[in-house]
């Protein structure tokens, strides 16, 4: 296999390692790799190595060791575990660039057939050709006349953004704290537990049917009846997320970036003091998240969970009146037809820092509220209907979802509470 170094598809117009590193950081954070850690840890991995020069660490069995941590299953499957992922990360790479990544200045590709990536510079849109032509030629009056229009029309767009943007001012309020706060902000997402093979086990399979990952998908077919050591039960608890907690997640880092503001992800229980005290916080998810079910303890509005007559229920209840509990079974999601939600905006007694919380009894209602406070229009006017006290105090909502077949739909606000 060949090493590259980072090279252009324009002579002369080179690109940095921080320039690839900037954008290798846009890239991990945009959709197809959210959802994917190892492919997002694979491509860390060649990038910087790639970016190092360092052509032995993008050896098939190097990565398969560094990378997988495949220290004892033979050469075959390991070959097969990169090759796989190799595959996967191409087409991941190909969405992006074809959707969220569309007018990057930079493209990382894998060439097929090794695994050192190449960094070029897209070609210059069409817009910015214009623009430098005009400048060669600015004595011609209709080229001119164009630039006029082209300025006025900037002046025009101006306008109506400026226009968009006062027409929503609840919306604005209720996102300043972290909007107009120097600096990123820190999303917290409360990770699913699941429950996985150990690598001793995952390894004997596959070395016994290797036609399971040359599939793509390590899934390991158990005969009936057939029984698992316990000690071959893992819990995953930092890499596995519900579908309704990633879509919350990507609302909320296209809100930012529409304020021109940078999301940084953290997981779990995984903030420190530091990053507290210095940075406005969103969490995400309840029973998920330990930070959003400790943090609520001190709230009007909290969360609880209790083994009742009909299993786990878990509910959201009123401080001040305990005759109030919004509450659904728990483990029974495949019949979930209603969810509730808490929405909170405080400043952290402790580090003095805005804390919003967007958490559902079940991921559909974490889905639902993050789709419910990013929705410019629907948050107006839903603040509209609460004391104006609001604003400069903290605020708590409760909402409402319907969930049919497994989606939220509709959610409406049933509690508010501000101090």
């Amino acid at each position: 296999m060949q090493g590259t170094v980072p090279n252009t598809a324009l002579p002369g117009d080179e690109i940095s390692p921080n320039d690839v590193r900037r954008h290798l950081a846009l890239v991990l954070q945009s959709k197809p790799f959210l959802s994917s850690r190892r492919g997002s840890e694979f491509l860390r991995y060649v990038v910087e190595h790639a970016l190092a020069q360092d052509e032995g660490g993008l050896k098939e069995r190097v990565i398969a060791l560094e990378v997988f941590g495949r220290k004892s299953v033979g050469e075959g499957i390991e070959d097969s575990v990169v090759r796989v992922c190799a595959r996967e990360l191409r087409k991941r790479l190909e969405r992006y660039y074809g959707e969220q990544g569309a007018n990057d200045s930079i493209r990382i590709e894998l060439p097929v057939g090794c695994y050192a990536p190449t960094f070029r510079r897209s070609q210059v849109p069409a817009g910015e050709r214009a623009v430098a032509q005009s400048r060669r030629s600015w004595k011609q009056p209709w080229l001119a006349a164009l630039i006029v229009a082209g300025i006025l029309l900037a002046i025009a767009s101006a306008v109506i953004a400026n226009s968009r943007y006062h027409k929503h001012p609840n919306f604005r309020t209720f996102w300043a704290p972290v909007t107009e706060r120097p600096g990123p902000a820190l999303v917290c997402v409360g990770p699913t537990v699941v429950y996985g093979f150990s690598q001793r086990m995952t390894e004997e399979y596959l070395r016994r049917h290797p036609s399971a990952i040359e599939a793509g998908r390590e899934v390991i077919d158990f005969p009936a009846g057939g029984r698992i050591p316990a000690d071959d039960l893992v819990s995953f608890t930092d890499d596995r997320f519900t579908s309704g907690a990633l879509d919350a997640a990507i609302r909320l880092a296209q809100l930012l970036e529409r304020h021109g503001k940078t999301a940084q992800f953290r997981f779990g229980s995984a903030i420190t003091q530091d990053e507290a005290r210095e940075q406005p916080i969103i969490l995400l998810g309840a029973f998920s998240n330990p930070w959003a079910l400790q943090w609520s303890l001190g709230l009007r509005y909290y969360f609880h969970r209790e083994m009742g007559e009909d299993g786990v229920r878990v509910s959201i209840r009123d401080r001040k009146d305990p005759r109030k509990q919004w509450s659904i079974p728990y483990l029974i999601r495949e019949r979930t037809t209603v969810d509730f939600a808490l929405v909170s905006r405080v400043v952290d007694p402790v580090s003095h820092s805005p804390v919003i919380a967007i958490a559902g009894l079940t991921h559909y209602g974490t889905q639902a509220a993050a789709a419910y406070v990013t929705n410019e229009a629907i948050l107006d006017q839903a603040l509209r209907d609460i004391p104006e006290v609001w604003k400069k105090s903290n605020l708590q909502i409760v909402l409402e979802t319907q969930v049919i077949n497994r989606t939220p739909t509709r959610s409406s606000v049933v509690a508010s509470a501000a101090w």
